[in-house]
């Protein structure tokens, strides 16, 4: 069964020195005075039109060998044996802050306020990975009250895990429709861009 999972994003907790070290001013998590408003300002926008939002389901994986299947897909190559070796499930996500925040940094952009729409990108860009952080510690707590561990997240076009799986989780998950998360069919890049699409394998701790 697919699942649903939202914050809203004054709920989610995206340490500054990870958005200045985004915006290129890495080693503190104080931002210099000439960028501070900028920044809150930055941080209030994003927040006020961002919907994180993701839908997620764990299946069963069926092993030959060393070829592992999920959804009848045969996967392999060095990442799934790192980390989906042996594993009895595996649990496909779809995650992203929605299209309107893309919207924003676009029109701040048009608009000339081009350090504003940088600091809202990297923002947007931390808000992302802070909210799947929380999706994925969430799922980890359920798991582990049926006695699962998992493996480290991972998410195609990483390392040899192919970037067409984009397609076969998006799809699966019905994300274009439940969550407006698209796959653009020319590259597999996501749409909005400030999405991710991952798997995670659960094995008996």
């Amino acid at each position: 069964m697919v699942r649903t999972f939202f914050l809203p994003p004054q709920d989610i907790d995206v340490p500054l020195n990870k958005i200045l070290s985004r915006s290129g001013i890495p080693g503190t998590s104080k931002p210099p005075e000439e960028i501070e408003e900028h920044l809150n300002r930055a941080i209030e926008l994003v927040n006020s039109v961002a919907t994180p939002q993701a839908v997620y389901e764990t299946v069963k994986c069926s092993w030959d060998g060393e070829k592992l299947y999920i959804l009848n897909k045969e996967l392999k190559g060095k990442l799934i044996q790192q980390q989906m070796r042996d594993a009895e499930y595996a649990t496909l996500i779809a995650a992203t802050i929605g299209h309107t925040v893309e919207n924003l940094i676009s029109t701040l952009m048009e608009s000339e306020e081009t350090l504003l729409s940088f600091l809202c990108d990297a923002y947007a860009s931390e808000l992302t990975e802070a909210f799947v952080r929380k999706l994925d510690e969430h799922m980890r707590n359920e798991m582990r009250k049926y006695g699962y561990v998992g493996g480290a997240r991972i998410s195609p076009g990483y390392m040899d895990l192919p970037l067409n799986l984009n397609t076969m989780i998006v799809q699966h998950l019905k994300a274009t429709e439940r969550i407006e998360l698209s796959v653009i069919p020319e590259s597999g890049q996501l749409s909005p861009r400030k999405s991710v699409v991952a798997m995670i394998g659960w094995k008996r701790s």
